[in-house]
């Protein structure tokens, strides 16, 4: 899974203009074929509302990331606190 296409997932209704906008700016090559996408494509192409299960994946991994930086902020705020009481 590419990050545009989690982007796309998670928030169309921002990520579908910027990628048809791309399309009509610039020669967008296949990476399979070589050929050419088509300069429009129609919002249809698109969902039209965020992927539940992506929104879901996206909340768990926030939250797992957010919990391992508090840890690794509470190592540190701790590591930070043993340092200053040697110069109490």
């Amino acid at each position: 899974m590419t990050w545009q296409t989690i982007q796309l997932l998670l928030g169309p209704e921002q990520n579908v203009p910027f990628l048809q906008n791309a399309l009509k700016q610039y020669d967008i090559t296949d990476p399979v074929d070589g050929t050419l996408f088509p300069k429009v494509l129609p919002t249809e192409a698109f969902p039209d509302k965020p992927d539940q299960v992506m929104l879901d994946w996206y909340d768990r991994v926030s939250e797992r990331l957010m919990s391992d930086a508090g840890v690794l902020s509470q190592r540190t705020m701790s590591s930070e606190d043993a340092l200053m009481s040697d110069f109490d």
